[in-house]
């Protein structure tokens, strides 16, 4: 004769709750007797290993319909399937994670910059970048939706936004919105650059303005050459007592050094 259980001592066996063994029970998955009179569940060692089997399943994230189903139809093949489905769900989050990863660590980085290099001049290498699109302005926003089917990568469009900007001795030539992607940080395209991070409030001015004449005051000083052009990237954006405020990460690329 097969020895029965109570629900308590099935729960010390396998470490199961109470409350999920009654959840089996209620959703079909387990069939336990119950005793006449009280209605106490006695299960069985073939019920222990049922319970075993349905927590093998719960591990992998399986939910209760699959469950369900595994333990009605039992081939291999239904089986194999719901598993290889599982495996396809658990690989795109995997994958939605590992990008979530990326973009936090990027920013993390960028945090970093922002406390080294806020208000502060150096010279930096940039990255290449492609051109997607020209924007008539940053709050062109209806041409946003064209711009980003254009674009191989899905990064944030405040990610893929930067300005280019021409100027000479006598101030600034021309103001222009790009779309554009980095394929490989690593590809250099400017080996020297005048760097700067700077922090855009609406409520203090052209901070633009302001920084091109910084910039041409450290160039004088360090008789630095310039090449004419100005590369505005987005970094991120905070709040503050004033509201929103946009730190601005600033390339201007170098050519040779005056004798």
């Amino acid at each position: 004769m097969n020895k029965s259980y109570t629900i308590g001592e099935v729960e010390k066996i396998t470490g199961i709750s109470k409350d999920r063994l009654r959840n089996y029970d209620k959703l079909g998955l387990l069939t336990p007797t119950k005793e006449e009179g009280n209605c106490y569940r006695k299960y069985n060692e073939k019920d222990i290993v049922e319970i075993l089997s349905i927590e093998h399943m719960r591990s992998m994230d399986f939910g209760m319909k699959d469950i369900k189903v595994i333990r009605e139809k039992g081939d291999i093949e239904t089986y194999f399937n719901i598993v290889s489905n599982k495996k396809i769900e658990i690989d795109n989050k995997i994958n939605d994670l590992l990008n979530i990863k990326m973009f936090i660590q990027n920013t993390y980085d960028e945090i970093l910059r922002i406390k080294e290099f806020l208000g502060d001049f150096t010279i930096k290498e940039m990255a290449k970048f492609q051109v997607v699109k020209a924007l008539s302005g940053s709050d062109a926003f209806d041409e946003y939706e064209n711009a980003r089917k254009l674009r191989e990568k899905e990064n944030p469009i405040i990610k893929s936004m930067m300005r280019e900007i021409t100027f000479n001795e006598k101030g600034i030539l021309s103001n222009q919105v790009l779309m554009v992607e980095i394929a490989d940080p690593f590809d250099i395209m400017y080996g020297r650059c005048l760097y700067t991070i700077v922090k855009e409030d609406i409520h203090e001015g052209d901070i633009l303005f302001d920084t091109y004449q910084k910039c041409m005051q450290w160039l004088a000083e360090k008789e630095e050459n310039h090449l004419g052009v100005a590369y505005v990237k987005p970094m991120l954006i905070g709040n503050e007592v004033n509201g929103l405020v946009t730190f601005l990460e600033i390339y201007i690329p170098l050519g040779r050094k005056n004798d």
